[in-house]
């Protein structure tokens, strides 16, 4: 823990001192380099990258998001569910609440945020507005693999099947 704690010191003293702080490819830069020392970018040292670097934190945070290889928290699935029109047609709603009742997630800070961890922190779950799968919707992502013609009553044998 100790040579992390001096790499990401390292880090922060390369970047601080390079006074490009605004450049969002040096940010990215950054961001990718403390992911590869941890796996992820904690909101605490998104914190300290951000005072380093010398921008809002909410910059970093965009970034972050913006950028798909980038992870916030160190889960393990992503599932992201449709909320595009034909999907949100076909009981969109409804997987959405199923989805995230069945990882434990409150589905009205979801629909905030775009996005939420479960609780024990292994699995992300996203609404994106369209999967580009409108033909067989309501669709459902699950690391990748899509999953069509989804019902609110099949999600419950999907997850367990991918978990």
């Amino acid at each position: 823990m100790e040579e992390q704690e001096k790499q990401l010191e390292e880090i922060f003293s390369y970047y601080g001192s390079a006074g490009n702080g605004q450049d969002q490819e040096t940010l990215v830069s950054l961001l990718r380099e403390i992911q590869e020392l941890y796996g992820f970018i904690s909101p605490e040292i998104r914190k300290r990258a951000a005072d380093t670097m010398g921008v809002k934190e909410s910059v970093l945070t965009c970034l972050i998001r913006r950028f798909p290889s980038l992870k916030e928290a160190d889960y393990q699935h992503t599932i992201v569910v449709c909320t595009g029109e034909r999907c949100g047609r076909k009981q969109g709603e409804d997987i959405i609440r199923t989805v995230a009742g069945k990882l434990g997630i409150d589905e009205k800070g979801l629909c905030k945020k775009g996005q939420m961890l479960s609780p024990n922190g292994k699995v992300l779950l996203k609404t994106q507005n369209c999967l580009k799968q409108c033909r067989t919707s309501p669709n459902l992502m699950i690391d990748g693999t899509v999953y069509r013609q989804i019902k609110p009553e099949d999600v419950a044998e999907i997850i367990r099947k991918c978990f």
